[in-house]
């Protein structure tokens, strides 16, 4: 079992980093604050979501891709109104047992209706074929969506 948090920086990002390896310390970039958002006009979408690999079952990947716009129409950004959605659906769960909250006791019908009320429909990629990789595998390969 492998378990990793990936992020992908925009392409901008990427080569205004790469032509500039001395910088080292945030002072030394201009930057933007993502909250309150800077701009109306931020563009583009946040995906979070589960990768299930195995070699009976191939690849699985299931989550959500909140356009920017979402984010923006509430005063925040995509990732906070994400991670806004899952408190939100997880406080909905309070009340319903008594005692300790495992996730494996989680009405995971009740919470994903809730955060799809707010973040659209799940998104389901499903590769039955595809041979299972560690992530250093995958950074090797090059592989863009991980």
């Amino acid at each position: 079992m492998e378990i990793a948090f990936i992020y992908q920086i925009p392409l901008a990002a990427r080569r205004a980093l790469d032509a500039h390896p001395e910088r080292r310390s945030t002072d030394e970039w201009r930057l933007h604050r993502l909250f309150p958002p800077f701009s109306s006009t931020l563009a583009g979408h946040d995906r979070v979501g589960v990768l299930l690999c195995s070699h009976r079952f191939g690849e699985l990947w299931l989550g959500f891709d909140t356009d920017v716009s979402a984010g923006l129409a509430l005063g925040t950004n995509a990732t906070q109104l994400q991670v806004a959605t899952g408190v939100l659906a997880g406080w909905t769960q309070l009340g319903i047992r008594e005692g300790i909250h495992f996730v494996e006791k989680l009405d995971w019908q009740g919470f994903l209706r809730v955060v799809r009320e707010v973040l659209g429909p799940t998104v389901i990629v499903h590769d039955p074929t595809a041979v299972p990789l560690m992530l250093a595998d995958r950074v090797k390969a090059g592989i863009k969506n991980l």
